[in-house]
């Protein structure tokens, strides 16, 4: 009888060990399985990237506003060239570290052809100069915030934005279509008076690969 109740003694013992350690290695697992479903869903919303088309409205004459694309070149950043611009020491037309657009004569031109709409990715900069009127005020909506830089030439010509892409298309910029608008604008005599309006829209990566495919 003594022998029988140790053995079931060591049973009891055995069997809460066990199931003390399975207690612990299902503990283990589930936060091993939340912590690896809550890095795939940060590395996800780090890889998932989105697309723009960049564009002018239907009042923005081409000659009076430009979009430059910034090329990264790996010895300049692009507070650099921002700070350069700002005391007009690198202009857009004149500076290799900013993109120019192949015309129909396969000669480059300064600026980037908006005569159809730009493909751009997330992230990515470019420079909106629009040509104004010598007026003492210029005013900016829009897609604009208190991070986007933006300067008058000194003569009070040209009003220039850098413009970097977001990663996020929240309703704080983007309307519900995934639209944001940039417009340049001052007053004469109390008249309004537009002078340019950059039309950045969301679309699919399909369609920005259709986009970049055509441009080739």
């Amino acid at each position: 009888m003594v022998s029988t109740f140790k053995v079931n003694e060591r049973i009891r013992t055995t069997l809460n060990t066990l199931m003390k350690k399975s207690g612990v290695l299902f503990i283990l697992i589930a936060i091993s399985t939340i912590n690896y479903v809550g890095y795939a869903q940060t590395n996800n919303d780090r890889s998932s990237t989105n697309y723009f088309l960049l564009s002018f409205d239907q009042h923005t004459h081409p000659n009076k506003a430009k979009l430059y694309k910034y090329q990264n070149r790996g010895f300049l950043h692009i507070q650099d060239v921002v700070n350069a611009m700002r005391k007009e020491m690198i202009k857009p037309e004149r500076s290799p570290e900013w993109g120019s657009a192949r015309g129909t004569k396969k000669k480059y031109r300064n600026g980037l052809d908006l005569s159809k709409p730009i493909a751009a990715k997330a992230g990515e900069t470019f420079c909106f100069a629009v040509k104004t009127d010598a007026l003492p005020s210029i005013y900016l909506s829009g897609y604009v915030t208190q991070n986007t830089p933006n300067f008058r030439t000194k003569d009070k010509q040209r009003e220039l934005l850098i413009i970097t892409l977001p990663q996020d298309t929240n309703n704080h910029f983007f309307d519900d279509r995934g639209v944001a608008t940039i417009r340049v604008y001052g007053y004469y005599k109390n008249e309004k008076k537009v002078f340019g309006t950059l039309i950045i829209s969301r679309v699919s990566q399909h369609r920005y690969q259709e986009l970049m495919a055509a441009t080739k």
